[in-house]
């Protein structure tokens, strides 16, 4: 585990941008960023269900997994503002970072086919998308993914 807060020497030898995710393969080599990640995975176990379209383009997929990492960072964003304390805060950003994270959960909301994202089977955009919306619980508080009931149970099934 890792504070992206308070990184330790170790963590940035391996993260020199100080952010996760990272992947240190066993050759030592270091991928960032969960799209090369995936990517990574991908070309060495495509034919693995998760990577498996199941009727849905790659760049359906793949859409998710780039609103999933908007939302992340808008996330960040609102959470950073908030660190700022009393009399510091700039509204303007808050406000423009909520209302980001909502229009994010609105389209999410409106192309969602469950029980998984894309139907009956997780898929790699699941995990993208799970992983963002703990976090948007993590730092904002469950009101505002309990106010999409249908991406609330998503993610209590996750």
């Amino acid at each position: 585990m890792v504070d992206v807060f308070q990184p330790t020497s170790i963590f940035l030898n391996v993260a020199p941008l100080g952010r996760v995710p990272v992947l240190q393969l066993p050759t030592g080599e270091v991928l960032s960023d969960s799209s090369h990640i995936q990517c990574y995975f991908r070309m060495g176990h495509g034919n693995h269900p998760l990577f498996l379209g199941g009727g849905f383009t790659l760049a359906q997929t793949l859409q998710v997994s780039a609103l999933s990492g908007g939302l992340m960072e808008w996330t960040v964003a609102a959470f950073v503002e908030s660190l700022r304390g009393p009399g510091l805060i700039n509204p303007g950003n808050r406000n423009e970072a909520f209302e980001n994270i909502q229009r994010t959960l609105q389209v999410l909301v409106r192309d969602f086919r469950g029980p998984f994202y894309w139907g009956d089977q997780m898929r790699v955009s699941d995990i993208d998308l799970g992983v963002a919306l703990a976090y948007v619980d993590l730092r904002m508080g469950r009101n505002i993914v309990d106010a999409h009931p249908v991406l609330r149970k998503y993610l209590d099934q996750l």
